[in-house]
């Protein structure tokens, strides 16, 4: 088997993760041009073969299968909605979760994506019992957006929704509520950080 045969075995394997396909597609017009690679980059290849054997393959199928329409699918779209809007970490991946609803990404990938600090913040946010029930009048702190604070004059709000938004801020407080100054039409998104239980209405 030459070397463009050998990636393009390794290119139809189902476990592949986005980045080592992309290193292969990188490399095989390399490889087809000059019919070598260099010392590292066939190290990789190796590795990439090593990692993407048959049992490899038939354990990405299992994950395939326990993936879609699971809690595993419904993380991964809660850390994919945090890194695309963060633009830091993980886009392409992110994008990929998001935007193809035929795409699995690889445990290895799913790992990265959701155990990290950050994403468990994330999911812990978006998880947690709301503070603030539907409903229930609260008030602004110092810390909300002036727009919000000036919307009402006695700073008054009542909560139309909570979880109105993706969480998209990886730290205590940022599950997202939709309220409304009491008396307005004008509703504002906000996190909960920036919310505060009124103690009396005059």
């Amino acid at each position: 088997m030459n070397l463009v045969d050998k990636i393009d075995k390794l290119l139809q394997a189902i476990s592949l993760d986005q980045w080592s396909k992309g290193f292969l597609e990188s490399v095989r017009a390399q490889a087809q041009r000059n019919g070598k690679l260099s010392e590292k980059q066939l190290d990789i290849l190796n590795r990439i073969e090593d990692e993407n054997s048959q049992e490899t393959q038939n354990k990405h199928k299992q994950w395939v299968e326990s993936y879609k329409g699971s809690e595993k699918e419904e993380i991964a779209k809660i850390c994919a909605n945090f890194y695309a809007t963060d633009g830091q970490y993980y886009q392409r991946l992110a994008y990929m979760v998001l935007e193809d609803e035929d795409f699995v990404p690889s445990e290895r990938e799913w790992k990265k994506l959701c155990e990290n600090k950050y994403a468990q913040r994330v999911i812990k946010a978006t998880f947690d019992e709301p503070l603030y029930k539907e409903g229930s009048l609260v008030s602004t702190r110092s810390s909300a957006p002036w727009k919000v604070k000036n919307a009402s004059s006695n700073n008054i709000f009542m909560v139309l929704k909570a979880n109105a938004k993706p969480v998209v801020t990886a730290c205590k407080g940022a599950k997202v509520y939709k309220i409304v100054p009491v008396g307005s039409l004008d509703s504002f998104l906000l996190e909960e950080r920036h919310i505060k239980k009124i103690k009396k209405v005059e």
